[in-house]
């Protein structure tokens, strides 16, 4: 196990060469706050710099259980859970026992084992909610708007509201556009009821690019709306093409990439 502690390029080192490996973010007194990542997250790389050198350090292995180990040694009343969005399948909270005891699987009246209940799927389930996905995916003018993409426009109307931001929705086959101070956005959403992340950060982006240089805005700034984070890879290919990547966490909004517009940092919180 590896802790950096006002060691930026020590940290950045050991998760560009370990992308399986694993990372506690937790306060540099080990009291009070324990996250587990992955090494890949988003969340305790996208930011530009003050990863270790801040309140708080980088505990770092190859060994998650190593780290989870390590972890339960510190007393910690908050913050123990393994970091929902890229563990998400992560089990009960670190030191925590979820005290369920296997069961023998059922038996049915022939005497067979019951089968287990199908896993749900992200998939559609019939040929019209496929229609419904494709539609949303190649925007179509005449598409049929998909719940959660409407209550992620509510949201963010509500969040990007006042302060004079010239504020318009499904303007010109775009989501949004808004203006900051001088400048002019054009903004995608994508939510991942019928998509993976990666294709929802696929269709956004090929979108904004079209809108962008083809579509009646003058040199907009482009905005990519989420409703997961991506990984580190596809916001270093944001960032060089001059697309800002905005997730919704809560009732809030996290910019992944403040490098691209800084005048964002005004409006969203910086991860």
């Amino acid at each position: 196990m590896n802790i950096f502690e006002n060691d930026e390029q020590g940290y950045l080192g050991w998760i560009r060469n370990h992308p399986h490996g694993f990372v506690v973010n937790c306060d540099n007194k080990l009291k009070r706050y324990f996250r587990l990542h992955s090494a890949t997250c988003a969340y305790i790389q996208s930011k530009a710099g003050h990863f270790t050198d801040t309140a708080f350090i980088k505990a770092c292995s190859d060994d998650r259980k190593e780290l989870e180990r390590w972890i339960k040694q510190h007393p910690t009343p908050k913050k123990r859970k393994p970091h929902s969005y890229c563990l998400p399948r992560a089990g009960p909270p670190i030191g925590r026992s979820t005290g369920r005891v296997s069961k023998k699987p059922r038996i049915d009246r022939s005497g067979r084992p019951e089968k287990a209940a199908p896993r749900k799927s992200r998939r559609p389930a019939s040929m019209d909610k496929y229609k419904i996905a494709y539609n949303y995916v190649v925007g179509a003018d005449q598409r049929t708007v998909l719940p959660a993409h409407h209550n992620y426009q509510v949201s963010l109307k509500r969040f990007l509201q006042g302060e004079e931001r010239d504020l318009e929705f499904e303007k010109d086959f775009v989501d949004v556009t808004f203006t900051v101070g001088q400048k002019s956005y054009i903004g995608e959403i994508k939510v991942t009821t019928y998509l993976s992340v990666s294709e929802a950060f696929r269709t956004a982006l090929g979108q904004l690019l079209e809108h962008a240089h083809l579509g009646p805005h003058r040199q907009p700034g482009m905005v990519m709306f989420l409703d997961q984070p991506v990984d580190s890879g596809r916001i270093e290919l944001a960032t060089k093409l001059g697309i800002a990547v905005v997730v919704q966490q809560r009732n809030s909004y996290v910019l992944l990439n403040p490098q691209v517009a800084p005048s964002l940092r005004r409006v969203f919180t910086s991860s």
